[in-house]
């Protein structure tokens, strides 16, 4: 069971999800990506090394472009009701933490449903690719045409 105090646990078991999470992010705020922020040597500390960085990247925003960070938050999907429940510090957490911990979710959210469509999509070729065509010959009594 997932402990609910440890906010590094993304459910990225592997820590393949947190390189390209962060990428997603970036791109989705227009932040520039500061090297050595998903480095660490274990999961859990590239996970943390997201979260840091990225709840400084929202504190920023906070205090200067509340409006932008409402707008990304809003493209991004992340719920309203969270994101009220986050700054209204309902977790005991700082707000900028919190809504931290809410994006990269979504955003890991996101790249495991893209990684389980396209898993499913390519199953369905695959099984495709593998079916034997049944092209047996109309007999006469079944070809409509045989009358012409």
């Amino acid at each position: 069971m997932e402990n609910k105090n440890d906010k590094t646990s993304f459910k990225d078991k592997g820590g393949q999800l947190i390189p390209t999470a962060y990428e997603m992010i970036c791109e989705d705020f227009a932040f520039f990506p500061d090297t050595g922020v998903t480095n660490g040597e274990s999961t859990e500390e590239r996970q943390q090394q997201l979260r840091n960085w990225l709840a400084d990247k929202v504190n920023l925003m906070m205090q200067q472009d509340m409006e932008r960070l409402f707008q990304a938050l809003y493209r991004l999907d992340v719920s309203e009701q969270k994101v009220k429940a986050a700054l209204a510090n309902l977790e005991g957490e700082p707000a900028h933490f919190a809504l931290a911990d809410l994006i990269i979710e979504r955003e890991l959210r996101k790249l495991r449903s893209r990684a389980w469509y396209r898993e499913r999509l390519e199953k369905e070729k695959a099984e495709a690719a593998t079916e034997t065509p049944n092209w047996e010959p109309f007999s006469e009594e079944e070809d409509e045409l045989s009358d012409w």
